[in-house]
């Protein structure tokens, strides 16, 4: 069975977040265990079911 799994655009998690870009790099740098990035390519896009769920977790 193949679920599909909606993957936010670097820009549009940061408008979610409300950080700049560099904030949200600073982010994964600081916290590697912050999740939902893939790279497909030379293209990143975030899993945002998954960044949402570690956000209320913290």
């Amino acid at each position: 069975m193949i679920t599909s799994e909606v993957l936010k655009t670097t820009d549009e998690i940061c408008a979610i977040l409300r950080v700049s870009r560099q904030t949200l790099w600073r982010l994964t740098k600081e916290n590697p265990s912050l999740p939902g990035r893939v790279r497909i390519g030379r293209l990143t896009r975030w899993s945002e079911k998954e960044l949402i769920g570690w956000l209320s977790s913290q």
